[in-house]
């Protein structure tokens, strides 16, 4: 069967396996990374110190982070100096990149190699025009080129560097990658003259100004490194791990004998004692490998270099002989003597090494026999180890949290022909989530290439969906998907699709919102000429998002009892709403708060749910329900609140947002309903919940923020929306109340947006008196956008819908005063004031209307007009507050016109 779907071809076993052990190699036999990088970032500040100053925080800094890199701890190195790699001081920003350069390549894994990649090109582009820099992205090719056994390529790159001749420690890295070079070849005599050279160039160093706290730890660090080339069997031991590194397990074997063999109490001896069983490994004689390293481990079970020994025998019983029973004494006899080792002070620098790997295995063990708590415990001692790299400690976690899950380590379907597949697929199951990839990928080839004997369908159905997992960990997005629809497709109605499923969804979200994030933006954007070509990229968008909603159904409807269910139900509602399907995304959400009652993210769906109600649903009495289980929720803490495996729960700053969009809701709801002491009760229980911005997006819009209006309207017990739009259709009631409600907090695009329902109403009929409000609230909120010029439209329409309505008056007033001001149609204005006088004589805008007649004749220069208009005003509205300013000041300027016109 396949097994790289991305490579598309048959993955070599033993090439997967190889690097598993490159990674071992690289965490306790770094000699050539130790040494190597030591100088390399030595030479970074000392350059830095002849060209560009770095600050002694930076300088701390950088030597915190290689500090961590010598103690292989390689993720804590990049974090350490992850800001500077970003900051704006180019020296610190350079050697800060290397560094973290380094620590990626020595993480063994493809991924971080491109990484590597990236940063060096990065450097290379960025610091050509300075030669330290320069010469540092060619250190950067010269590792690479190492990486990848190819050492006469690396040799001519090194060379060049140290052929420009320059004053700084980059001279010195290049010199001791030379060195280590040619202790590679046998040529130790070369190597001990760059040695030497790299310590008088680095003692040169010490005296152009170098913060002290890199002095320390560089001073040190390649001292100590010139002891390992210069111990005895050193040179060779290098050699013969370029010669494993490059393949060649029987001439490895060989010449890590020969160290045993002239060296047999020098620590490289014991160290070529490990690597003598991995080359029996690689020759596929596991049987030979366990005895050989039983016996090195006999009589000195707690000596260096014996961890890894033990982790070398455990992984030979559980993933070459699938013996579990042989493998647990051994992890025992490990345990016992890590407490041992890690006391010895000789023995401790090797046992801290090993000390996650030999927890990691006693947690499997442990899990694979079905004792999940004791695994637990050991998992959480083990993410405590002191100075454990990130992303182990990240992934103890993780394991330890599916331990503590309910399902098996390895499903109840795989019922294999024998007990290794199942061995395999359990192991394959905790390194997996453990983010221990590399020995996970060695394990699945293993799986797939038949040397764990013949597969049941759910076992290549299993495997096929860990292999998924690897890749999506690995940022391989297609190929995952691509996996995990095949593991589907092999065994359908397997136990872990729910997680299948689960995985397709937020992939797919993911693929989603990157491609289509700015399709909503263009609609609501777009002009009368590009709406249809929008609509249409909406309607692929919204396709898209029905492959999303399949996924999480398939959730909902085949695995009603998943961890699962959770997001599926909360997410398929979030994604109805965006596709318009109101009754859909309802049925979910009331399906969620009633199984997730105390769901941490319960909150956010109350929020989303009652906005549904009332702005879609038009159901105050559904509305009111969902606010008092809300509010309930309100009062739980967040102890109390559920949180469910592998979902990421709201931090505390969004569980107080949920708390205060609850309230106001509540708040709203209990108003609408003309509560309004309870109403007045809820606003008060939002404030401690309160942004000081006042302001936060839910799901659907945007609930206003400043509701000071609405509070006060509801402390006066006083209604927004007058009676006679009360009176009728209920959902209509409720649209305009909240549209209303919107509009003293000017939110003018929600008050159209409900308006507009009401004026196009299609499921319910308006009375005359709601049709006309709509079409009156709907002007004003286009006049406060402002889009003054549109909303004269909207307010004739209020006045002819329902004349004899309480507003006509001054919708009608208002679409002339638009007429005056925006349009300039002084005469059309001065006949729409008169339409007002005349229809409405009693109306409390008469008056003014009156008075408006002349001063739109006054403005057209009408001046007879505007003198009769203005006797007229006087006469029929002697008390109107406008009597004055036309007495004083417009009849005294018509008649001045008048008289000049003579």
């Amino acid at each position: 069967m396949p097994a790289d779907q991305a490579g598309g071809g048959r993955c070599n076993y033993w090439l997967m396996v190889r690097a598993h052990r490159a990674a071992l190699h690289q965490r306790f036999y770094l000699v050539f990374a130790f040494t190597s990088v030591i100088t390399m970032f030595f030479g970074a500040v000392c350059a830095a110190e002849q060209t560009e100053k770095i600050d002694p925080g930076a300088a701390k800094r950088l030597a915190a982070a290689w500090k961590e890199f010598f103690n292989h701890h390689y993720d804590m190195s990049i974090e350490k100096v992850d800001g500077l790699a970003k900051s704006e001081q180019a020296a610190a920003r350079w050697h800060a990149m290397h560094c973290q350069a380094r620590s990626y390549l020595a993480s063994g894994d493809r991924r971080s190699l491109l990484e590597a990649r990236k940063l060096w090109t990065s450097i290379g582009s960025g610091a050509a025009s300075d030669p330290y820099h320069a010469a540092r992205a060619l250190m950067g090719k010269a590792l690479l080129l190492v990486h990848q056994n190819r050492d006469k390529q690396a040799e001519t790159v090194i060379r060049r560097i140290l052929s420009k001749n320059l004053l700084s420690v980059v001279t010195i890295e290049a010199r001791l990658e030379l060195a280590f070079l040619f202790s590679r070849q046998g040529k130790g005599k070369e190597a001990s003259e760059q040695l030497n050279a790299a310590l008088a160039m680095i003692e040169n160093g010490q005296s152009v100004g170098i913060h002290d706290s890199l002095q320390r730890v560089f001073t040190d660090a390649v001292r100590h490194a010139r002891d390992l080339l210069t111990s005895p069997g050193g040179i060779e031991f290098e050699k013969a791990m370029a010669t494993l590194r490059a393949g060649k397990y029987q001439p490895a074997l060989v010449l890590f004998k020969a160290i045993v063999k002239s060296y047999p109490d020098s620590e490289y001896a014991r160290r070529s004692q490990v690597q003598i069983g991995y080359c029996h490994l690689d020759l596929g004689r596991s049987s030979v490998a366990i005895k050989h390293w039983q016996d090195f481990i006999a009589g000195a079970p707690s000596q260096a270099w014996r961890g890894q020994a033990y982790v070398g025998l455990i992984d030979a019983f559980l993933e070459y002989e699938m013996d579990l029973a042989q493998a647990e004494p051994v992890v025992k006899m490990a345990t016992d003597s890590l407490a041992k080792g890690l006391k010895d002070k000789k023995a401790s620098v090797s046992w801290k090494m090993v000390e996650y790997d030999l927890r990691l295995r006693q947690a499997v063990t442990l899990l694979l026999r079905g004792d999940k708590g004791q695994a637990v415990g050991v998992l959480e001692s083990a993410s405590k180890i002191k100075g454990l790299a990130r992303n182990r400690r990240h992934g103890s976690r993780m394991l330890s949290q599916w331990a503590a899950g309910v399902r098996p380590v390895a499903p109840p379907e795989i019922n294999p022909i024998d007990q290794g597949p199942t061995l395999v697929m359990g192991l394959l199951a905790c390194y997996a989530k453990a983010q221990e990839s590399e020995h996970a990928k060695a394990l699945l080839d293993r799986l797939l290439t038949d040397k764990c004997g013949r597969l049941s369908q759910p076992i290549y159905a299993y495997a096929y969906f860990q292999q998924a997992v690897l890749y999506e960990a690995n940022g391989e997005r297609e190929e995952a998907k691509s996996l995990y629809q095949r593991s589907r497709l092999v065994f359908p109605k397997a136990s872990w699709h729910d997680i299948t499923l689960y995985r397709l969804a937020l992939m797919t979200q993911a693929e989603v919102d990157s491609k289509y994030k700015d399709v909503v933006a263009k609609l609501n954007a777009a002009g009368p000429d590009e709406e249809v070509p929008v609509q249409k990229e909406l309607a692929v968008y919204h396709q898209a998002l029905r492959e999303i909603l399949g996924y999480w159904s398939a959730i909902a409807q085949e695995y009603p009892d998943s961890e699962y269910l959770e997001p599926a139900l909360r997410l398929s509602g979030e994604l109805y709403v965006q596709i318009g399907d109101w009754e859909n995304a309802s049925e979910m959400w009331h399906r969620y708060t009633g199984m997730f009652p105390k769901s941490a993210w319960a909150g956010s769906v109350f929020v989303g749910l009652i906005d549904l109600q009332l702005e879609h649903l038009y159901d105050l009495p559904l509305a009111l329900k969902t606010a008092h289980t809300a509010m309930q929720w309100v009062r739980v803490g967040d102890k109390q609140l559920e949180s469910l495996p592998d979902i990421t729960p709201p931090d505390r700053r969004l569980l107080k947002q949920h708390r205060y969009g609850v309230c106001l809701r509540a708040a709203i709801v209990a108003y609408l309903d003309q509560k309004y002491e309870k109403s007045i009760r809820l606003f008060d229980a939002a404030k401690p919940y309160a942004d000081k911005k006042k302001d936060f997006k839910v799901v659907k819009g945007q609930f206003p923020g400043s509701l000071e209006k609405v509070q006060g309207a509801a402390r006066a017990q006083r209604k927004l929306t007058p009676q006679v739009v009360l009176e009728g259709s209920p959902k209509v009631k409720l649209i305009l109340q909240l549209a209303d409600i919107y509009l003293e907090s000017s939110e003018w695009l929600k008050v159209i947006e409900l308006c507009d329902v009401v004026i196009e109403a299609k499921d319910f009929m308006p009375t005359p008196f709601q049709k006309s409000w709509a079409h009156h609230q709907r002007a004003t909120a286009i006049y406060g956008i402002p889009e003054c010029k549109n909303a004269r439209e909207d307010y004739r329409l209020a006045q002819k819908t329902c004349p004899n309505a309480p507003w006509a008056a001054k919708a009608m007033f208002h679409a002339a005063c638009i007429t005056n001001n925006f349009y300039q149609e002084k005469i059309q204005a001065a006949e729409e004031y008169k339409k007002v006088v005349n229809t409405y004589p009693k109306s409390e805008i008469a008056d003014k209307a009156a008075y408006f007649i002349g001063v739109s004749y006054e403005w057209a220069k009408e001046w007879p007009k505007a003198k009769l208009a203005y006797n007229h005003f006087l006469s029929k509205y002697p008390n109107s507050r406008w009597v004055k300013l036309v007495q004083k000041h417009h009849l005294p300027n018509v008649e001045k016109q008048l008289k000049g016109n003579q």
